[in-house]
This record gives C-alpha cells, sequence and structure tokens, in this order.
C-alpha cells in the first residue's frame, strides 16, 4: 500500500498471541496493513526450497558468480582504504595538508571504507549460502535445524524481497494471493 518495510510484532487478541507482520506508522508507513507471520514464513520456505531446487536458478547464480569474478577482492580493498586513512593522517601530523582538506579526503575515504565493509559482510554471508545451497539435497531436511541467521542468508540470497498486498477480504483468514515474492534470479 506503502512501499514502507513491514516489522514484525507480537499480537495478543482474544486471548491468543502471534506475531504479525504491519506497517507501522511510527515508522513511516500507513498503518493500515498486516498480515500473520507464521503462514508468510511457511509459504515463504516453501517457496524458497521449490525454487532451490530448479536448474533455472542454479544457472542464474552460476552466471552471477562468473560475472562477479572481474571485481576486486573486497577484503583488499579495505585493506586499501585503511592504508590511506593511514597515510592522510600522516599527511596531516606532517604538516604537509591543512586540517579542512584532512577532514574532507577522511570522510570521503571513510564513506568508501563503510560501503566496502558492508560489501564484505555481504559476500562472506553470500559465500555463506553458496556453500548451503551447493549441498541442495540436503536442504529441504535441515532446513528446521538451521540458525535463523543461515535461514535468513539463504533466503537472501534468492529473493529480493517480499510484497503484501492490502487485503480485499473483510476476515481474518490467511490469502496467499496478497504475498507477492520478487526474486533476485
Amino acid at each position: 500500500r506503502c512501499d514502507v518495510a513491514m516489522t514484525a510484532a507480537p499480537v495478543r487478541r482474544k486471548g491468543h498471541r502471534y506475531r504479525r507482520y504491519a506497517c507501522r506508522v511510527d515508522r513511516g508507513g500507513c498503518g493500515r496493513c498486516g498480515i500473520g507471520a507464521k503462514p508468510v514464513e511457511a509459504l515463504l520456505v516453501e517457496a524458497v526450497l521449490a525454487a532451490i531446487d530448479t536448474d533455472q536458478l542454479a544457472n542464474a547464480r552460476a552466471e552471477k558468480e562468473q560475472a562477479g569474478g572481474s571485481e576486486a577482492d573486497p577484503t583488499s580493498v579495505v585493506i586499501e582504504l585503511e592504508t590511506r586513512m593511514g597515510d592522510l593522517a600522516e599527511m596531516f601530523a606532517g604538516g604537509e595538508i591543512t586540517r579542512t582538506e584532512w577532514l574532507t579526503a577522511r570522510s570521503g575515504i571513510e564513506r568508501r571504507l563503510a560501503d566496502a565493509r558492508l560489501v564484505v559482510a555481504d559476500s562472506s554471508r553470500s559465500e555463506s549460502a553458496t556453500r548451503t545451497l551447493r549441498n541442495i539435497g540436503k536442504l529441504a531436511d535441515d532446513w528446521p535445524n538451521l540458525d535463523l541467521d543461515t535461514q535468513r542468508t539463504i533466503v537472501g540470497a534468492v529473493i529480493d524481497r517480499i510484497v503484501i498486498k492490502p487485503t480485499t477480504k473483510a476476515n481474518n483468514q490467511f490469502d496467499s494471493d496478497r504475498v507477492e515474492i520478487v526474486w533476485l534470479v
């Protein structure tokens, strides 16, 4: 309804407790869209496990890995930027540059360093997912035993986002037609 990320929250209604994803006003949303977490998550797991077992996904992952091979190693980028930060500090300490020049250069390097560190973290999660995905035959059996971070990594390796459409019915029943999965590959 409003393109704002939903958040999970516990709900208590008529003596029952459950989790629900909702668009919250305090986070910039409209506050008018929500859905029970348990059925959405079950649908998501079923769709991910079915998708992972397809040749199309395997081919798309292989193409993505080959395309990513030409980029610089994210860890070496972090090391280079950290070295530049050190060099910049030495230049300032030695009087080669002014404080204004140092602050300007530092802020640019810090932004690039933060981005590079995110890439390293993402590639680490992606490598973990790839290792898990290579063992596809056992994934459906092992899914309930995987820790939440590993499950999130696997889902994040194949899904871009999940769109929850507004309800069209006045009842409180789960409607899978409201759930749209936007695949990465």
